[in-house]
């Protein structure tokens, strides 16, 4: 469901609930206006949480149950209608009320996070709208970077079970667009179909928890030192795909957490991790001396880079105040630094000195 039918679809639900507490009367009878409410609320909580309509379909009416045993606790199990029977509508109606604001906070604004096994999610750019094919994208790379992590070294046979365990099922899509806020994408994935494998989906939460405990350290401003991974090589692999992850092409932002991998509150990446995962890459590589002269063919920006010469090029890691310099492509420019040629991936220089070439009218 897109984000403008389901905003619409709740709008519509709490315009109708507003009118009808706020006159009970014209809606029926009082059963018939509690019957209603809780209808409204199920619907409301289905647009929410398409899951629970097939995972928990009394979830909303188990919960009016609870709320009123504890709010009427002498007359445990009788409707609203009958426990206020001799009351004032008034009071009728401000109960539904309380009802409902407890609903929506114990029920309707469950983190993601906590409650789904696995939960993405991309903030866009301040000047992106969301589309298919960024959250699509950025889900195939995240899922190939987890099989990466997950298969360095396996048998085709295992391989297999991996891709399986990977392929997670896509329970729902949750889109906003932006509204004075940057739209937004929510992907919550469950387990894959199918029987499974406990020690291939063993593997796949420990590389998952590798991946997050890589992530934790680049957001931080520790030393590579504490790093909890002794393992140089598969500490280089998996920064390698760590680097992978990191939102780029108008994401700004992406939120990973899940039962998965035990994070109710998510890890949250930025492009500006990228250069942390690069530090831990040059680490487990044999760096050598670079100093060449050529043309900037591409600038990013958001990631620090830019490219030197002609494609594929060489990429180029450059600290902010460096890159400042570069005004746009096309200028001739003088990188030093140190070049790196990883286990897995391709080569790329920690920039030292960049000196760009002035036009002589300059």
């Amino acid at each position: 469901m897109s984000g403008g039918i389901r905003d619409s679809l709740l709008a519509w639900v709490d315009n109708r609930l507003d009118e009808m507490l706020r006159a009970p009367r014209m809606w029926g009878s009082r059963e018939a206006v509690e019957l209603q409410a809780l209808l409204l609320l199920e619907f409301k909580t289905f647009v929410r949480h398409p899951s629970f309509g097939t995972q928990d379909p009394r979830r909303v009416l188990d919960a009016y149950l609870v709320y009123l045993r504890d709010r009427f606790p002498t007359v445990p199990g009788a409707p609203l209608y009958e426990v206020l029977s001799e009351r004032p509508e008034a009071e009728f109606a401000s109960v539904l009320r309380e009802f409902r604001a407890h609903l929506d906070a114990t029920v309707l604004d469950e983190n993601p996070f906590e409650h789904s096994e696995l939960a993405i999610a991309l903030t866009f750019a301040q000047d992106r709208a969301p589309n298919a094919t960024a959250f699509t994208s950025y889900y195939e790379e995240f899922r190939r970077a987890t099989r990466a992590i997950i298969g360095a070294g396996k048998s085709t046979r295992t391989t297999k079970s991996i891709e399986h365990a990977t392929d997670f099922s896509l329970e729902e899509v949750r889109v906003t667009q932006k509204n004075g806020k940057p739209a937004s994408a929510l992907l919550i994935l469950g387990s894959p179909a199918g029987q499974q494998d406990f020690e291939t989906q063993q593997q796949v939460r420990d590389g998952l928890a590798g991946l997050v405990t890589m992530a934790e350290w680049a957001v931080s401003s520790a030393e590579l030192s504490s790093l909890a991974m002794d393992d140089v090589d598969a500490r280089t692999r998996m920064a390698v795909q760590a680097l992978r992850v990191v939102p780029r092409r108008g994401i700004q932002m992406v939120s990973i957490g899940g039962k998965l991998i035990g994070r109710a509150k998510p890890i949250e990446l930025q492009a500006e991790q990228e250069k942390r995962f690069v530090e831990v890459v040059g680490a487990g590589a044999s760096p050598e001396a670079f100093d060449q002269e050529d043309e900037v063919r591409a600038i990013d920006l958001d990631r620090g880079v830019l490219r030197l010469g002609k494609r594929p090029g060489m990429v180029c890691y450059v600290r902010p105040d460096q890159l400042a310099n570069v005004a746009e492509v096309g200028v001739t420019a003088r990188v030093v630094g140190q070049r790196y040629r990883p286990p897995s991936g391709v080569a790329f220089v920690l920039v030292s000195e960049l000196f760009v070439q002035r036009g002589s009218d300059e």
